[in-house]
């Protein structure tokens, strides 16, 4: 999700109907070479009011936002061969199959703050990897996990940590006999 959220790489000015994009190499997955890609296009200017929960301010509703939407995919490098990481390969380790992944980002981004105001972003990745040892010894990782998240920034009231719960009393002492 990270890679999602990922927007430092763009451009110096960014106007509604810009493009840009980025690469990352995917380094924690325990095959190399692959790398996630960002493609980014700000898509208007629009009220921060449908992204804001209800119990926003009114100078956070006034706000107009940067609606900005990113596509990720992750893609093997053009370069073939052993996909075993350089870590795993000094412990000893081998890996091998495949690992693919795509998702989607929507972010509002105030205009006045540079805040993300609401990002909602949905994704799936699918693997079939197998990690050896000299041994012989195979674990095998398969599947498909998808995922959909959608977080709101809080206006300052309610981002206030509540109270402590009061604490519960003991309840009187039997009297004795």
């Amino acid at each position: 999700m990270a890679q999602l959220s990922a927007s430092n790489s763009a451009p110096a000015t960014v106007v509604p109907g810009v493009t840009w994009s980025s690469e990352q190499a995917a380094d924690s997955l325990p095959l190399a070479g692959l790398t996630w890609r960002t493609d980014s296009t700000y898509l208007r200017d629009e009220s921060c009011q449908p992204a804001l929960p209800a119990g926003a301010s009114l100078s956070q509703r006034d706000d107009t936002c940067a609606v900005i939407l990113m596509s990720l995919t992750l893609s093997p490098s053009r370069t073939k061969g052993d996909a075993t990481p350089e870590e795993f390969r000094r412990n000893g380790l081998q890996s091998s199959g495949h690992w693919t992944g795509s998702g989607d980002n929507l972010s509002y981004v105030s205009l006045r703050t540079g805040w993300v105001v609401s990002a909602s972003q949905s994704s799936t990745q699918e693997m079939d990897v197998n990690i050896s040892n000299a041994q012989g010894a195979t674990v095998h990782y398969g599947g498909t996990v998808q995922t959909h998240s959608q977080v709101s920034l809080l206006p300052p009231q309610a981002a206030q940590v509540p109270q402590a719960l009061p604490t519960r009393q003991a309840p009187p002492a039997a009297p004795a006999r």
